[in-house]
């Protein structure tokens, strides 16, 4: 049984769930082993699995040494996936390659499965609600930053809503950040 198999099995089986979440469920939000935790927005994980944008190298790098990790969740997952099989110009990507980025992506993440929304404060409300899953997740994984192109997310950053535990910032801001040895954000002792 392949990877990918062994992971849609965990999901839908009562049993392998707790094992998934026992691993992957952040609810005490323990610190990570990797420092700096992030979410991608799709259009991030475009620039780094299919157009290798050089603005995307130092999110790239921080992750390969061990500075960063990224976590995913299944319904950013499946946006991905939806994404990577439209016609990307000239990226367009045959079944193959889009799992090829797919395979890459999965070996980047560090999975969160379930939610805890229980227990946690309210998040604004995106103006695109395609967009409310990476809030979501960003909250639920402890995220320090929310990686993203996407103007309605960026507009939410401009309001630096003080009930965000997390900065929604730009790959080119990340850059800057980790140029500049900014601060980390602020985590709420629930996430510490």
């Amino acid at each position: 049984m392949n990877a990918c198999l062994l992971r849609e099995h965990s999901r839908s089986c009562p049993i392998c769930s707790l094992v998934v979440l026992s691993n992957a469920y952040l609810g005490d939000r323990a610190p990570s082993s990797k420092g700096l935790r992030l979410v991608l927005d799709t259009n991030v994980w475009l620039d780094w699995l299919v157009f290798d944008d050089p603005g995307i190298l130092p999110l790239k790098s921080a992750v390969e040494a061990g500075e960063a990790e990224v976590f995913m969740a299944s319904a950013c997952e499946n946006e991905l996936a939806r994404v990577l099989s439209y016609p990307l110009g000239k990226a367009a990507l045959d079944a193959n390659a889009q799992a090829m980025c797919l395979q890459e992506c999965r070996k980047t993440v560090r999975w969160l499965e379930g939610s805890s929304s229980q227990d946690v404060p309210g998040l604004p409300v995106c103006r695109d609600p395609a967009d409310q899953k990476f809030l979501e997740l960003a909250r639920d994984c402890g995220a320090d930053f929310l990686v993203t192109k996407d103007r309605a997310l960026l507009i939410l950053a401009r309001r630096k809503d003080p009930t965000l535990s997390f900065q929604i910032i730009t790959p080119q801001q990340f850059t800057q950040w980790k140029g500049a040895d900014w601060e980390l954000p602020r985590r709420s002792t629930a996430q510490s």
